[in-house]
């Protein structure tokens, strides 16, 4: 049984006293496009940027809290919540693949390290003496701006330089250095400005073998969520229901607000308008609250099947990734569901909603969420393994 740990409820309290802070740099958020240094500080000193590693480099967190936490910060803030869902994940699929005196080196050395990156590969990696020559480019850097490392993948190429294509497979994962890195930007967008997820580039820099890693082999026994490949995805469909509560909580709070549905209720009582916004928050509700009930099933299911050594199946895989990118339709819908209900005051800049409609927008379109998975996960119900460590 997946329960929550006596740290759980730490990093979720740290979670939620952050939050007045997110709230008063909001604006600065999303004008920067970047998170503040001193929130990115505030963040690592409350352990939360690692909480994905094992110990002692971080928390060793369960799905269920790194979910929690991420959507405490979501509902502040839904790039707050983005940069620490792909630092968090980032930093779980690292420590899956590496030992830990590599850990050490790049999570031990300093009170906290950053980390990100592009699960798929968009780059050519060299063989050299002690490791790899790094060329690409790789777009979706969120958190670029703040993190030590960017982690990247690449295909490989043989001494002459001729990337392999033998198989799909024939690619490595590799930390680069932010100093390494030259950030392109181009992230000028409708929403979730705040991530600074810029395209990055990167020219014949030398990576060590100490800092490469493959998703293919060995991984770490310690923890379920390390022996399950697709499962630091867990906490990203957390940010959708942070956003979702948000603008749930700005319908449920406009009585006699300033919004110029609300005010008419109050000034000119008419049964139609009230019962548009019952039934907006029933509905709502119904749609994020099974949502993240399905995503919290299928996470425990696969928890225990790891937990005790089993093989997870095919299906139960398939119900993970569905869950996921279910959670992000049914946000979707329940944000443009208040967006509506508020009506014409929905489009200004000082209502909430017009912020977290244009950020659910633009984050349901990520690659591991968007409704093209729908398909993936069909063909896998149908019984085609698509052998590939994320599905």
């Amino acid at each position: 049984m997946l329960r929550p740990s006596s740290e759980s409820a730490t990093l979720l309290q740290a979670a939620r006293d952050l939050v007045p802070q997110i709230r008063q740099c909001a604006d600065e958020i999303e004008s920067s496009r970047r998170l503040p240094p001193a929130l990115i500080e505030a963040i690592g000193r409350a352990g939360i940027w690692g909480m994905t590693l094992p110990k002692p480099f971080g928390a060793e967190v369960d799905p269920l809290t790194n979910m929690a936490v991420v959507e405490e910060l979501s509902k502040a803030d839904a790039s707050v919540g983005w940069c620490v869902m792909i630092a968090a994940g980032t930093a779980n699929a690292v420590a899956a693949c590496m030992p830990d005196e590599h850990l050490q080196k790049i999570f031990g050395e300093k009170p906290f390290t950053i980390v990100s990156g592009l699960s798929l590969p968009n780059g050519i990696a060299l063989p050299a003496e002690g490791g790899y020559r790094l060329t690409g480019r790789w777009p979706f850097g969120s958190g670029c701006q703040h993190c030590d490392y960017m982690v990247v993948a690449s295909f490989l190429a043989d001494e002459n330089g001729v990337r392999i294509k033998d198989r799909y497979f024939e690619w490595v994962a590799m930390l680069l250095p932010r100093s390494e890195l030259e950030i392109i930007d181009t992230w000028k967008t409708t929403g979730m400005r705040g991530t600074g997820s810029h395209d990055y580039t990167a020219s014949d820099v030398l990576i060590p073998n100490e800092r490469a890693f493959t998703h293919f082999g060995s991984r770490r026994k310690s923890s379920p969520i390390y022996t399950f490949p697709a499962f630091y995805l867990v906490n990203m469909p957390a940010v959708a229901f942070g956003v979702a509560e948000s603008a749930m909580a700005t319908l449920r709070g406009g009585i006699g607000g300033p919004f110029r549905a609300d005010r008419q209720i109050k000034e000119n009582p008419n049964p139609k308008l009230e019962a548009l916004k019952e039934i907006a928050v029933a509905e709502s509700e119904a749609l994020v609250g099974s949502a993240r009930a399905y995503v919290r099933e299928i996470a425990e299911e696969i928890w225990t099947l790891q937990s005790e050594g089993k093989e997870t199946s095919l299906r139960h895989r398939s119900l993970f990734r569905l869950s996921l990118a279910n959670a992000f339709v049914a946000c979707t819908e329940a944000v443009q569901l208040v967006y509506d209900t508020i009506g014409s005051d929905s489009i200004y800049e000082s209502n909430p909603i017009e912020r977290q409609f244009r950020d659910m927008q633009t984050m349901k379109h990520h690659g591991s969420v968007s409704y093209r998975v729908f398909g993936k996960c069909g063909q896998m119900l149908l019984g085609t393994d698509p052998v590939f460590p994320f599905f």
